[in-house]
């Protein structure tokens, strides 16, 4: 079995996602969309034994891999939301018009003092995605 599988890695990104709700404007939608850069890093502070076996690193420019965890968690969802109606979770692209740059604080789960900055690089051709739960 892979990683992903052994640590039911996509029921986890779901339960993330569940987690997040909005309350300042339900209006909006019950849950607040987020990037698969905080969808990572969630999952790294609150699945600390499966980040820890995880292959890929959390993500974020210059960080010298090919692959990083957020882009497996965009690819995993973004798949899952094109090949599964029932997906409960809905995504969107983020523009890049206008926008400079994109960053996030990254704690490491171990040391929770000690953050450092990731940033996702807008020059890329890489999408902004984003996603949430479905009211």
């Amino acid at each position: 079995m892979s990683w992903w599988e052994d640590y039911q890695v996509g029921e986890k990104i779901i339960e993330v996602l569940k987690q997040h709700k909005n309350p300042l404007q339900p209006h909006l939608g019950k849950y607040i969309m987020l990037s698969a850069y905080q969808i990572a890093i969630l999952f790294k502070i609150q699945y600390k034994e499966a980040f820890f076996a995880c292959p890929y690193k959390t993500g974020g420019r210059n960080i010298g891999e090919e692959t990083s965890l957020a882009q497996q968690i965009a690819l995993w969802l973004s798949r899952r939301i094109k090949d599964d109606v029932n997906m409960p979770v809905d995504g969107l692209v983020l523009s890049k018009d206008f926008l400079v740059s994109m960053n996030f604080e990254n704690p490491d789960p171990l040391k929770p003092n000690e953050k450092e900055i990731i940033e996702s690089s807008m020059s890329s051709d890489y999408a902004h995605t984003f996603y949430r739960y479905k009211d």
